[in-house]
């Protein structure tokens, strides 16, 4: 089965690719996909079993605690314990294990630890698989690898909401795990390409001091990054938690439903296809002023209108507010930092900026919800989103005063 896919990968790709660049595409295929179930129709299995607006946001919020605790416990492991090679191979079979129990748990808190521990495993995995990626030179591009993560949530959501129209909401969980194996398959298939020695083994920075060796003006500009990709990650939390609930509420089929995610994920392929000439054109540190700008336009609009067409071109957006996002700051980590610092560095953006963004904007979102009367007003909570990104917007604006410490080489 992996070989038919590794064939299908190698030829819709890019001409100019080698045999690692499919192998992480093949990955990233499987492993985002699994957020056209996590995003899109987890949500809805909550509102399904009962939980109320608030229970669903504790959920889901202890779900982006992994985001927190995934990275830092990986790279920490990665450096002291074992080989990346095999926490990846690992975290992706524990992934599987930590899942079963969503199965037969409907009460709160039990569902809420559970989440817990299949997107702490999960998240570990992800972090050291992106780590390897972005080190590799020589025709490797990330934005194109990372792209197959996108096409591949697109096709399962497609898959998914016809599913769940046809035989129910009964179909979720199981979906949610198949593609959980999914990953633990190609995993298993992309292990040669990662390291199979400790971090201390090669030499590698493991000190998590390495920031207070930071020059100041560095750590200046790297602490308003985080702060700034936080917030927007922040934004976000609404639609991550309640979007497909708003959705159902204004009579959307589940189809229809993935067609909203399915648009945003396309313009988001579009960004990472086309990033590099977005990059040229504005700047890594425009890209993501950029990013934050269309977020806070993207949640006004769907705050104040309620059209089916006016969301579905709204969800266009997708391809600044996170794609756009996500690539500038994981490239901005890399460029900034020398090469011991930098798998520390993104494990730090994506604990602190991307984990604990989504842990309080969740729980943020979540409070509000609370006191609406209906699905239907869930719209307000966009507003909120909108506050996020503008303040993301005026602490990038900082940045510009610091913009000469992208010229500066750290030793």
């Amino acid at each position: 089965m992996l070989a038919g896919i590794e064939y299908f990968f190698q030829f819709l790709a890019a001409k100019k690719v080698n045999s690692k660049q499919i192998k992480f595409s093949l990955y990233y295929f499987f492993s985002i996909s699994v957020y056209a179930f996590i995003l899109a129709f987890f949500p809805i299995h909550c509102k399904v079993i009962g939980l109320s607006a608030l229970e669903i946001g504790i959920v889901t919020a202890f779900g982006t605690l992994a985001t927190v605790l995934g990275p830092p416990v990986a790279i920490h492991f990665a450096h002291h314990f074992l080989s990346p090679r095999k926490i990846i191979v690992y975290s992706s079979m524990a992934t599987v294990a930590a899942f079963l129990p969503l199965l037969y748990t409907t009460s709160l808190y039990p569902l809420a630890i559970a989440w817990l521990c299949v997107n702490t495993f999960k998240r570990a995995g992800d972090s050291l698989v992106d780590t390897k990626a972005l080190s590799f030179e020589d025709g490797f591009s990330f934005e194109r690898v990372r792209m197959w993560g996108s096409i591949g949530f697109m096709l399962m959501i497609g898959i998914l909401g016809p599913l769940v129209d046809h035989y129910g909401d009964n179909v979720i969980l199981p979906f949610g795990l198949m593609l959980s194996v999914a990953v633990l398959f190609s995993s298993l298939y992309i292990r040669t390409e990662i390291d199979s020695n400790r971090g201390r083994d090669r030499l590698v920075s493991t000190d998590l001091k390495f920031i207070n060796a930071m020059p100041r003006d560095l750590m200046i500009f790297c602490v308003i990054l985080v702060l700034a990709f936080g917030l927007i990650t922040a934004s976000h939390s609404a639609a991550y938690i309640y979007l497909s609930i708003y959705l159902r509420a204004l009579k959307w089929s589940a189809s229809e439903i993935s067609w909203a995610w399915n648009i945003g994920v396309f313009a988001e392929v579009l960004m990472f296809a086309f990033f590099s000439k977005f990059e040229k054109r504005f700047g890594l540190l425009g890209s993501l002023f950029l990013s934050s700008v269309f977020a806070a336009i993207r949640w006004y609009i769907l705050a104040t209108y309620d059209q089916k067409i006016v969301i579905l071109l709204s969800q266009l957006l997708h391809s600044f507010s996170f794609a756009a996002c996500y690539t500038a700051s994981v490239k901005l980590v890399a460029k900034v930092l020398p090469p011991v610092w930098r798998d520390r560095g993104q494990g730090v953006i994506l604990s602190v900026g991307f984990g604990v963004g989504s842990v309080l904007g969740r729980f943020v979102i979540g409070f509000f919800a609370q006191d609406l009367d209906s699905d239907k007003e869930l719209r307000v909570l966009f507003l909120i989103s909108a506050y996020f990104a503008i303040s993301a917007i005026l602490l990038l604006s900082l940045l510009f005063t610091r913009k000469s410490i992208l010229e500066k080489k750290f030793a």
